[in-house]
């Protein structure tokens, strides 16, 4: 099944760190799947645009619903 999901909150002005340490200003933008998994994933300003929010969601979407998807047996 294909992972579906929306966008819940838009949250700009907010920090996080790259690879240096050094602090990158962003929006942190929450979802919540099809199958009511939620999440967020930070984008720095300089990507912030529909094409790479879709991307950078999608990807953590997908990830959150197979981590809730886990059992014993998987």
């Amino acid at each position: 099944m294909a992972t579906t999901w929306r966008v819940t909150a838009d949250t700009p002005d907010q920090y996080d760190f790259d690879s240096g340490g050094s602090p990158v200003l962003g929006h942190r933008v929450a979802f919540i799947t099809g199958a009511g998994n939620r999440g967020s994933v930070f984008v720095p300003n300089d990507h912030y645009n529909p094409g790479a929010v879709k991307t950078l969601v999608h990807g953590q979407a997908v990830m959150a619903d197979g981590v809730a998807s886990l059992t014993s047996e998987s």
